[in-house]
């Protein structure tokens, strides 16, 4: 689960460290499916996170900015 969907869920102690459980096996189990190159830039591009925001961290308040005449 990216930061940003982290953040904005606001999960518990309990559901963090289960959902970091689950995270670990699925990384285990792409290990297997995955070739050594795929799964390195896998890790690439979890690493830099989204396009447009670096890194992927959560945003500064509880979602992106107002864009005028773009749906919220």
């Amino acid at each position: 689960m990216p930061p940003f969907v982290r953040h904005r869920m606001k999960l518990d102690a309990d559901q963090t460290k289960k959902i970091e459980a689950l995270e670990a096996e699925v990384r285990t189990k792409l290990g297997l499916i995955l070739t050594r190159d795929q799964m390195q830039e896998f890790e690439e591009i979890l690493r830099e996170g989204p396009p447009g925001r670096p890194g992927g961290g959560p945003p500064e308040d509880d979602g992106p900015p107002h864009r005028p005449g773009r749906p919220d």
